[in-house]
């Protein structure tokens, strides 16, 4: 049989992939109009989660446009999705982003693109939070585009302020984080967190800790001056005007100064760093409800825990890639010897996975660490695992092995400083 030329072979794998990536995302016919927004949902969304999305988004406007003195010039575009793989489709149709960049928003499922071009891509699951801190970060760069790269903690800072703030939540691990970095005297000069540029040489281990000072560094300017003053900072700065002149002409006080009064007041403030666990715990999971003095769900809209009497129950959506679970709402302090018992009732071959998350902690930044253990299916591998999961200020360890067992018992166990899982066979 005689070959094809190379380049014809190549050609022709190209066209084919030109010709799937060409098929048009489908929306519902008509889109939902209000006074700010317009929202294109992807068909096959319900119609009570646009609503829902509407009003997040009619609530963002609201709380930022008076803040912030705002008004924008044309209504936000909104599309919904009903999946990341639909998201990475629509942001090539409707925004024209290249295949590699919106691939990027698929394959990363915490992140959502900035609103360009008046213009938003929500993904599934994106709640008030997420709402309002891709609003606010749309207003600032409509006031001033530099003021990400040059007054970068404050132009990022805000919009988590606000997405706490809206959610009325207490963002407890960035003061953690702040008052631990002070502590160790390892606090992150604001001055240098004012260039974008600093954050982008940053380690990985350290964008937590930047975005945590961005955070409280940003609340604290709002107690302290207010947010009209904020938005004459962030209008102000630029290239030939830098953050610290802005401010001893706007407030009358240099970065550092500002710095040094935050740090105080941090520093005099009794934070709460979490509830200490210091004593024994046998938490048979019997009330009714999940007891909020000991534990909290994450990730919900993945998995869904209840107490029965008898134990905890997790389930998850059978069409979706789930994961979820209980976190301790404590701090373990020393050593601490956790025991778990589990039961499969009916277990997907798809992707699911239940996690049991605790947090240790110390006096110091570098002791805060997440420990994980978890019952699996697919994903990683197509068949089932167990696995745990240690992070220690952005390094972890990952840990697995094959099992098909429906029933066993989990561990986590630190003893003087190191922290061991183990998983046991049921029999």
């Amino acid at each position: 049989m005689k070959k094809l030329p190379r380049v014809l072979i190549i050609t022709f794998l190209l066209t084919a992939l030109s010709s799937c990536a060409s098929v048009p995302l489908v929306l519902e016919p008509e889109p939902i109009i209000s006074k700010h927004f317009e929202i294109y949902a992807e068909k096959g969304v319900s119609k009570e989660r646009i609503e829902e999305i509407l009003q997040y988004c009619e609530r963002a406007s609201s709380r930022l446009d008076k803040d912030f003195a705002f008004t924008p010039s044309n209504k936000i575009k909104i599309y919904v999705y009903a999946s990341r793989s639909s998201m990475q489709k629509g942001l090539r149709d409707f925004s024209g982003f290249s295949y590699e960049r919106a691939r990027y928003y698929e394959t990363h499922e915490t992140r959502i693109p900035w609103i360009q071009d008046y213009k938003m891509h929500l993904p599934p699951r994106s709640d008030i939070k997420a709402v309002t801190g891709l609003y606010a970060h749309f207003i600032i760069e409509e006031l001033n585009k530099e003021a990400f790269n040059f007054a970068a903690w404050l132009g990022h800072g805000l919009p988590i302020y606000y997405a706490f703030k809206i959610s009325a939540q207490d963002n407890i691990k960035a003061y953690s984080d702040v008052k631990c970095l002070i502590q160790s005297q390892k606090f992150i000069e604001l001055r240098k967190l004012s260039s974008i540029s600093n954050w982008r040489s940053a380690s990985k281990k350290n964008m937590g800790f930047i975005f945590s000072e961005s955070f409280v560094a940003s609340e604290y300017f709002i107690r302290r001056y207010g947010v009209e003053r904020a938005v004459d900072v962030l209008k102000l700065v630029s290239s030939s005007k830098p953050l610290d002149k802005v401010f001893k002409e706007t407030l009358g006080a240099s970065v550092k100064d500002f710095e040094e009064e935050m740090k105080t007041s941090i520093k005099e403030k009794d934070i709460l760093l979490g509830r200490v666990l210091k004593n024994s715990l046998v938490e048979q999971f019997s009330s009714t409800e999940l007891n909020a003095d000991y534990w909290e769900p994450f990730n919900t809209w993945g998995s869904v825990g209840r107490e029965t009497g008898s134990g905890l129950v997790l389930s998850t959506r059978e069409n979706e890639k789930n994961y979820g679970g209980i976190r301790s709402g404590f701090f373990l302090v020393g050593d601490f010897d956790i025991q778990v018992s589990f039961a499969l009732e009916r277990w997907t071959k798809k992707y699911a996975s239940f996690y049991l998350n605790v947090t240790n902690g110390g006096l110091h930044c570098e002791e805060f660490s997440t420990v994980a253990i978890r019952r699996q299916a697919g994903y990683l591998t197509s068949n089932d695992y167990y696995g745990s999961w240690v992070s220690i200020r952005g390094d972890s360890d990952d840990y697995s092995i094959k099992t098909k067992d429906m029933k066993g018992g989990f561990r986590i166990k630190r003893n003087k400083g190191t922290i061991s899982t183990y998983f046991k066979r049921d029999g």
